[in-house]
């Protein structure tokens, strides 16, 4: 629950700030995903450090830190477990990356395609496979609907993969206590999103609300089936559960 309201907060908060960077830079922006192999659970501290000192790198090359067109990047570290042996997590990097529109431009060579994204991540890695990496433009989409254009931005798609880290639920069914232990511990003062760049700066109005406003849920902020309400306080800085109500079906 608590996890939750931080992705409603987190994702209010990168939200303000892209809408601020297309203001004031006519900024573009691009979804970039960056994957590795499943890391088996008792090497999953290693694995973490390995993907997160590889993403450094990656800032580093000559093809990121020389590109005038790139504006900044929203980072953040995710995992899923592995279905079919749950003692493997894959670990993976969502960037949201603010371009100017001089990015697409022909006349610059600053334009990075999948191809050469997947290049310079298995640099980063020192793997001898390639990736998995996906690239894609973030677009404004027009839908047409009763006669009229409709316009639908989908950025908050885009946020939405890169801060659902903090609520994303885990099906704990099945998973060994100890994989389970080792998740907790390995994850531990991580820092799973990182802005850089125009993504920096300060504190937004929702950065500046408390921990109480949490609790309040607007109905802009629901998502998904509707089964019931779950009422919680906030007392010593922690959450206690104060009533349950479920919709019969």
């Amino acid at each position: 629950m608590c996890n939750w309201r931080r992705r409603i907060k987190y994702f209010n908060i990168n939200f303000e700030k892209v809408v601020k960077i297309k203001q004031e830079h006519n900024a573009k922006f691009i979804f970039l995903t960056l994957t590795t192999k499943n890391v088996y659970y008792e090497d999953l501290k290693q694995g973490i450090k390995e993907i997160l000192t590889a993403f450094k790198k990656l800032l580093k090359s000559y093809r990121v830190a020389n590109n005038k067109a790139i504006l900044g990047i929203l980072r953040s570290l995710e995992f899923t477990i592995q279905k079919s042996d749950k003692r493997y997590i894959n670990l993976h990097i969502h960037c949201l990356i603010a371009v100017k529109t001089s990015y697409f431009n022909k006349k610059y060579d600053w334009y990075i395609n999948q191809r050469e994204w997947a290049k310079l991540w298995q640099r980063a890695l020192g793997v001898s496979y390639i990736p998995v990496v996906d690239v894609r433009v973030v677009k404004d989409v027009r839908v047409k609907k009763q006669n009229k254009i409709k316009r639908r931005i989908n950025e908050e798609g885009a946020i939405f993969e890169v801060t659902k880290y903090l609520y994303k639920s885990i099906q704990f069914q099945d998973i060994e206590t100890e994989v389970l232990r080792q998740i907790v511990y390995a994850f531990k003062n991580v820092r799973l999103i990182a802005p850089i760049g125009v993504f920096r700066g300060k504190k937004s109005k929702v950065e500046n609300k408390n921990e109480e406003d949490l609790i309040k849920v607007s109905n802009k902020e629901v998502f998904g089936e509707f089964l019931g309400e779950v009422e919680y306080l906030l007392d010593n800085g922690r959450y206690m559960l104060k009533r349950v109500e479920l919709v019969d079906k």
